[in-house]
């Protein structure tokens, strides 16, 4: 007689309750995985910090093809399960749908007994008949339109059409590589590139920046702060997309910038080098943790000319005037949804007006803070157009003293809205994260 599978170490089984309870945190109540994750990470090994960022993500990202797959072997509607058997369920069928080398009979038997170790005895038949029903049943075609919550569809089905709101939703289950900007004041993008190929890195060059690298392949379980470099300030992880923002305000060597809602500080980073940190920039946010973040980055990286400080944009004096100001506002994120599955759950529709009728507040306080002749640059991440061509084409109409520049040559047709008018990057026709810019002169 063949022995039964057994349930791997209390180690293991208590890596899965974590993932579980992560799980449970971000969709009951409104927490960041990435937060979460992090603080995970201190309490791991490289190992298990990768297995369960792979096992918290993929839920997340497939949550809606799961939930079509489970809910039809449930005798009441899924979502009126307790929580945390919603996601052992999510979970154990990730796995055997997503995991080459997961054994059915394994997660199956593991799923059992992190429901029982969870004081759940008495659902543990049920975990046991679904996962076990799964496990034999033929995978099913997937539909990329699952994974995203009906409200986005919708949205994006009335602005870009329903093609484009599908495209959208297949790019969404792309992977994104790591996206690194190289910090030339230390070293070059070759010597970057080298020392990481020489550890297992798979790399290539960015699409339009030349401090752009991208990794597509990371050795096992290796994180980015353990990679050749990074402790030496050589780069810092940034995207393409966000990066782009910051190379359009075309900043001049000794030019004075207000970085407002500055954190995680990718794009004052960015500005500092360019201008070879000559120039002076103040990185606002009105986090004091967040900015913790960014002073780190400084640190790391060297760079002297960057500020930082705390403050609400929306408080701060405009009595000194400056060079640019760079407005990255707070916004829905709908173009990071294929590197923040969370947000896709978090978000929802009736926030959405309150977002945009604060930009539209930001950015009335961000062009009080231009000189004459200086820049204003507004930008998102997210590709909702209330947040980003309604919203700069609003500001226009109310504000003769500021009119749109146009966009450098180097910026290809791709990385244009429909008009030309505006920087923007759509995931399925970039191959990077969503954002939007446009820079404003004031007269």
């Amino acid at each position: 007689m063949p022995k039964p599978n057994r349930p791997r170490n209390a180690g293991f089984l208590a890596l899965r309750r974590r993932a579980i309870s992560i799980l449970s945190a971000v969709l009951e109540n409104g927490a960041y995985a990435d937060i979460l994750l992090s603080k995970a990470r201190d309490e791991l090994s490289v190992e298990q910090s990768a297995l369960i960022s792979t096992w918290i993500k993929g839920v997340l990202e497939h949550k809606g093809e799961l939930d079509s797959q489970i809910a039809p072997l449930l005798k009441q509607p899924l979502d009126k399960l307790p929580i945390a058997l919603q996601n052992t369920l999510r979970l154990g069928l990730f796995q055997l749908r997503f995991m080459e080398k997961a054994l059915p009979a394994g997660v199956v038997s593991e799923s059992v007994e992190v429901v029982k170790s969870m004081g759940s005895k008495g659902k543990a038949a049920l975990v046991n008949a679904v996962l076990r029903k799964l496990s034999t049943s033929p995978v099913v075609a997937v539909n990329p339109l699952q994974n995203i919550p009906n409200w986005i569809n919708k949205r994006w089905e009335r602005q870009y059409g329903a093609s484009e709101a599908r495209k959208l939703a297949e790019a969404l289950a792309l992977k994104l590589p790591l996206s690194l900007a190289v910090n030339p004041l230390r070293t070059s993008r070759g010597a970057v590139r080298s020392a990481l190929e020489a550890k297992g890195c798979s790399c290539r060059d960015g699409q339009l920046l030349d401090r752009m690298l991208l990794i597509d392949v990371l050795p096992r379980a290796t994180s980015v702060t353990a990679l050749p470099g990074f402790q030496e300030g050589h780069f810092f992880v940034q995207d393409e997309s966000s990066a782009i923002v910051a190379e359009l305000v075309g900043v001049q060597p000794t030019e004075r910038v207000y970085d407002l809602c500055s954190a995680p500080g990718g794009k004052a980073c960015w500005l500092a080098i360019s201008q070879s940190d000559r120039g002076s920039i103040v990185a606002w946010d009105r986090s004091s943790k967040r900015l913790e973040r960014v002073r780190e980055n400084v640190n790391r990286l060297g760079l002297r000319s960057i500020d930082v400080r705390v403050g609400d944009a929306l408080a701060l004096s405009s009595q000194e005037l400056v060079d640019v100001v760079l407005l990255d506002a707070p916004c829905s994120g709908l173009g990071t949804l294929a590197r923040k599955a969370d947000q896709r759950w978090l978000r929802t529709e009736t926030e959405m007006s309150e977002l945009i009728k604060l930009q539209s507040s930001l950015l009335e306080k961000a062009a009080l803070m231009v000189r004459p002749g200086g820049r204003l640059v507004y930008s998102t991440c997210s590709i909702d157009r209330q947040e980003n061509e309604d919203q700069v084409n609003s500001f226009l109409s109310k504000h003769s003293d500021f009119a749109l520049m146009e966009l450098p040559q180097w910026l290809q047709p791709k990385f244009r809205s429909k008009c030309g008018r505006f920087y923007l990057s759509l995931p399925h026709r970039t191959g990077m994260a969503g954002a939007f810019a446009v820079c404003l002169v004031r007269n």
